[in-house]
């Protein structure tokens, strides 16, 4: 059987033929042996899905999100029941679009049966009555993200080295005219702006897409590198960083939402949290209990004054870790570390 790496790149673009084709033609009952083939040979996996949402269709070559079953097994299931309950809702309201008449997508982490996990793209069509007055049924085409890369996600790459060198400039500029402002309130202002302009630089400089051109993120290598890179440079040999990183692939939207909570985490703990004597910084990263994503960030510095609340402060730090999470759907928290500091945690769905 032909697998995916033994498909030129360009065959990907039948994707959107075979959706407009299955749409012109209504995909009439039983399904046209033409299109059947068309389907079982192209590396998407395509379900075709009735009103009720009971799959008809499953193609038999196609990469699927999961080992399905044979298409004898799954005929008249619940299309939505085929994958993790975490993503019912978000599945279930993509296929509603559709019936509505308009094409849906969404990008949901999946797990196959081997317990790798991976990103996968799914594309919701939807298929007109023959006399073209309603949505008779829905063709979900599905590929692995790393199999869906397009010119603009390979132009972020070179974007992001860009980006990191023009905010190390400003950065630089910010700390020449730290040295040689007289006003201390100015001066911390001065320093706290370029350290925060070089954390999300770092985060630019680390976002380095995984091998075989999968613009998914690594969270081991990346976090990892961040947070080291963020301690040696501004803890001065007093601080050591202690992590627990799951190696788990991350959207480019969700590594920066990561990367800029954990980054505001370590900076702040390195400005406020510690004295002379030094300490250390836990990095934490992985799935929580109900398969979100957890990020935590402790130290064993100060901890946090009594009767604090971040968001009644208005810190600029705080605005933006929270803008952040909240760009993909995530939550965040500040309380008390068991070793004595503060602890941020992140939530946020795979």
């Amino acid at each position: 059987m032909e697998t995916v790496a033994d498909v030129p790149q360009d065959q990907f673009a039948v994707h959107d033929d075979l959706s407009s084709a299955a749409l012109s033609v209504g995909l009439a009952d039983p399904v046209d042996a033409v299109f059947r083939a068309a389907f079982d040979a192209h590396p998407d996996c395509a379900i075709l899905i009735e009103r009720d949402r009971t799959v008809s269709f499953v193609s038999r070559n196609g990469r699927c999100p999961r080992t399905l079953e044979p298409f004898e097994i799954l005929a008249g299931t619940d299309w939505v029941g085929l994958y993790p309950d975490r993503h019912a809702l978000r599945l279930s309201e993509a296929f509603d679009d559709a019936l509505a008449g308009h094409d849906a997508e969404l990008v949901l982490s999946i797990r196959s049966r081997s317990s790798k996990l991976r990103q996968w793209q799914f594309r919701l069509t939807p298929i007109l009555s023959e006399d073209g007055a309603c949505v008779d049924r829905v063709l979900c085409l599905s590929r692995p993200t790393s199999d869906a890369v397009i010119d603009a996600e390979a132009r972020i790459g070179q974007a992001d080295h860009r980006i990191k060198n023009s905010l190390a400039s400003i950065a630089s500029l910010l700390r020449m005219q730290a040295r040689t402002a007289e006003e201390v309130s100015l001066r911390d202002a001065l320093h706290a702006a370029g350290e925060r302009i070089m954390g999300i630089g770092r985060i630019h400089a680390h976002l380095q897409p995984g091998e075989g051109g999968n613009r998914c993120i690594p969270s081991r290598a990346y976090l990892g590198a961040l947070g080291r890179d963020i301690v040696e440079t501004l803890g001065g040999g007093r601080v050591t960083l202690l992590h627990e990183i799951e190696d788990i692939p991350l959207l480019p939207s969700q590594a920066k939402a990561f990367g800029v909570v954990a980054t505001e985490a370590i900076i702040n703990a390195l400005r406020h949290g510690f004295g002379d004597e030094g300490g250390l910084i836990h990095l934490v990263f992985g799935f929580d209990d109900d398969d979100t994503h957890l990020l935590r960030v402790s130290d064993s510095g100060r901890g946090l004054p009594e009767g604090f609340d971040p968001g009644e402060a208005g810190g600029k730090g705080w605005r933006i870790t929270s803008l952040y999470a909240q760009s993909i759907s995530g939550t965040v928290t500040l309380d008390p570390a068991p070793m004595g500091g503060t602890r941020l945690a992140m939530r946020a769905p795979a």
